[in-house]
């Protein structure tokens, strides 16, 4: 299979992208509002009378097979088509207030530069390849036998639930918001705090959200806004990338903490939540997945070095063996877990399948502000408001 890059691209002349889709979703409001009107509908229950009014009508009284019941159900359906092709409303509302309701929206479209246009070419033939390689990886994941899955989901949620507190130390006089390093530019834009920023995967852009309603884009090399991104009523919390580096994160599941002390698992195709876990005591101030990188894999060694210094010779085919296995599970750890922080002091890993808590570590430090968790797995760091910061890590580490 050729690599796909931008320029071999088939072009879709008949996409018609959120017009199709507008148009789609117009159909079935339409449809979903006939038949509301339809059971608000005062048809007559007896079965001559039904006969009477569709005769009336000009449609047949009676079709092969139709039962009392059935009859009646048609005559619904044909009021109610004729209604809506007249353009009666059962419910008889104001003239005024309906033509509000139906008011065509209109669509509103961000400005763009030649700036943005390049950019989000660069992006595409950054992310084509590295998409194209993820989604033939999971065909062939899609066969791996799932006892071989469950088997290494015991094992990385075994040591998951070995997390302990390694160590905490104080950072600074004041709480702290952020850590980094000395700054190479000022980028100036946003009307509000700025809530998260997130770097592309190639390093060359950054998004930064607001609590203005807008998210942007920036390049980090001209330190140049390229897009301002409106559509939010309230205060974006949070943006990120996704792993391919697409322009933002276009993932079916996403999971969001809230002040309701809760964390709401969504499903971005069926635009509604699937699961709601009662996380903590308190707010919830921070969500992260796990996300294992490849180049933090290590193959195992054909010698090893003891505490003393000496080689511990091993099997010559261990090594290939054993390589093999762990690398196999190593694909397979990222995103089997997430981590959540809570303004009750505590930090808490959960699994990402069935949504069970798997470990419950406390920082003694009060509000608990963020959680990350290291691409392999073994380090996971906390914020708290009075100034420190945590390490976690399995005890066997």
């Amino acid at each position: 299979m050729s690599e796909l890059t931008f320029d071999t691209l088939m072009d879709d002349g008949n996409y018609l992208g959120t017009e199709r889709a507008r148009m789609e979703n117009k159909v079935i409001l339409d449809e979903l509002e006939r038949k509301k009107k339809a059971r608000s509908m005062a048809v007559p229950t007896d079965d001559n009378r039904v006969k009477a009014r569709l005769r009336e009508i000009g449609e047949p009284i009676t079709l092969f097979g139709e039962r009392a019941a059935d009859r009646r159900d048609r005559l619904i359906y044909v009021l109610s088509q004729i209604n809506a092709a007249r353009g009666d409303d059962a419910m008889h509302v104001d003239e005024e207030s309906s033509s509000e309701s139906n008011e065509e929206e209109e669509e509103f479209y961000s400005p763009g530069s030649l700036e943005l246009l390049e950019s989000r070419r660069w992006i595409a033939e950054y992310s084509l390849p590295r998409a194209q390689k993820r989604v033939a990886q999971q065909r062939i994941d899609s066969k791996l036998d799932l006892g071989r899955i469950v088997d290494i989901r015991k094992k990385v949620f075994n040591e998951v639930k070995k997390f302990a507190n390694l160590g905490s130390q104080i950072g600074d006089e004041r709480p702290i918001s952020q850590v980094r390093d000395s700054p190479i530019s000022v980028l100036k834009g946003h009307q509000d705090r700025v809530c998260r920023v997130a770097f592309h995967p190639s390093g060359n852009y950054v998004a930064s959200a607001s609590f203005d309603t807008t998210w942007r884009l920036w390049d980090v090399i001209t330190s140049k806004e390229l897009l301002l991104q409106e559509g939010h009523s309230k205060e974006v919390y949070c943006v990120d990338f996704q792993n391919d580096g697409a322009l933002v994160a276009s993932g079916y599941q996403i999971a969001t903490g809230a002040g309701d002390d809760t964390i709401r698992i969504w499903d971005m195709r069926s635009l509604k939540s699937l699961y709601t876990i009662p996380a903590h005591l308190s707010n919830v101030s921070d969500v992260r997945f796990f996300y294992a990188n490849d180049i933090y894999f290590k193959p195992p060694t054909p010698s090893d070095v003891d505490m003393d210094g000496t080689d511990v010779e091993k099997t010559q085919d261990a090594p290939e063996k054993g390589t093999a296995t762990l690398l196999e599970e190593w694909k397979y750890r990222s995103g089997l877990f997430f981590a959540s922080s809570g303004y009750d002091g505590l930090v808490k890993l959960w699994s990402a399948d069935d949504w069970q808590l798997l470990r419950t570590l406390s920082t003694d430090a009060g509000k608990v502000m963020s959680v990350d968790i290291s691409s392999d797995g073994n380090l996971m760091a906390s914020g708290t408001y009075n100034r420190n910061f945590q390490l976690f890590s399995p005890e066997d580490v």
